[in-house]
């Protein structure tokens, strides 16, 4: 998807601390956004979509990821 490209485009060049904005319109496009993102460390995303109760601690248990509600 257009949203995930960009985010692979972006997590090219990101350093620490590094805000990505995503437009995640699918829970496929979140699943995938967060395995791409599982192996960096203090990088926030913030999901322009609302994340629904199990999403939201799916990622917050996650040290690696900072959610921007």
């Amino acid at each position: 998807s257009p949203a995930l490209s960009r985010y692979q485009a972006l997590s090219q060049s990101l350093t620490t601390q590094k805000l990505i904005c995503l437009e995640l319109t699918t829970p496929f496009a979140v699943q995938d956004a967060y395995r791409m993102h599982t192996f960096r460390s203090n990088v926030q995303i913030q999901f322009t979509q609302h994340l629904n109760d199990e999403q939201l601690r799916l990622y917050s248990s996650s040290s690696s990821i900072s959610i921007l509600a």
